[in-house]
């Protein structure tokens, strides 16, 4: 059994085994290729897109504002509030670069996370692929299993049937032998010695009339001719 079964398992211990994940040499990650510049860009994005950001240049504006409207403050930049339509200009410019600057980083990880995905997914099709075939092998070996344990019961099946016929000849031969042996007893003990006598009388007598003498008395059965027994 385990000879028949030895040469599947090592088919199935050198299957090939795709890797789910790239090695940390070769893998890309979130900050691979990225400048420093470009992580400023995308911090300086994320805050500007924020709520903090938005608060406090509102809170900002309307302090600004609030000082060059009252008549008892010193307007440093009187309406139509030149030096704040300016300010706000140098925002907006620097602000939009550096906003395109964070979209292209993140476009470019995203077009690596695309490229990541496509490969895992290549990966699982072989993985499925490789399951596939590992199921058939194991149907295969299971298959090769219950064929072998089919041949092997009714090998000893067979087996134990011709044990037990033996046993039962074996078992009447023994019970068999005293039952001979007692009917063997039994014929000799039912002989009688005369029965013996009978033929070896008839011979004498054949010899004796072949030599022309007659039987001796004892020969006649003991008897003489008067019909008295003689001297013994």
């Amino acid at each position: 059994m385990l000879k028949s079964v030895a040469p599947i398992w090592g088919r199935l211990r050198h299957l090939h085994r795709p890797r789910l994940f790239l090695s940390h040499e070769h893998a890309p990650t979130g900050t691979a290729g990225v400048s420093v510049g470009q992580r400023l860009a995308e911090r300086v994005a994320a805050f500007v897109g924020s709520w903090w950001f938005l608060g406090g240049q509102a809170f900002f504006l309307f302090l600004w504002l609030l000082y060059n409207t009252f008549q008892f403050t010193h307007h440093f930049d009187p309406p139509p509030y030149i030096l704040l339509n300016l300010l706000l200009s140098f925002q907006a410019a620097f602000t939009g670069p550096v906003l395109l600057i964070a979209a292209n980083v993140g476009a470019v990880r995203d077009h690596q996370q695309s490229d990541r995905i496509e490969h895992l997914a290549k990966q699982s099709e072989a993985l499925s692929e490789q399951n596939e075939q590992l199921a058939q092998r194991l149907l295969s070996m299971e298959q090769l299993l219950d064929e072998h344990v089919a041949a092997s019961l009714k090998a000893h099946g067979e087996e134990i049937h011709d044990l037990s016929v033996l046993l039962r000849e074996v078992h009447a031969a023994v019970c068999a032998t005293p039952s001979a042996i007692n009917a063997a007893a039994g014929s000799a003990g039912d002989h009688h010695p005369q029965e013996d006598l009978a033929p070896q009388v008839a011979n004498d007598a054949k010899e004796s009339a072949a030599k022309g003498t007659q039987p001796s008395a004892r020969q006649r059965g003991g008897r003489t001719p008067g019909g008295k027994s003689g001297p013994t």
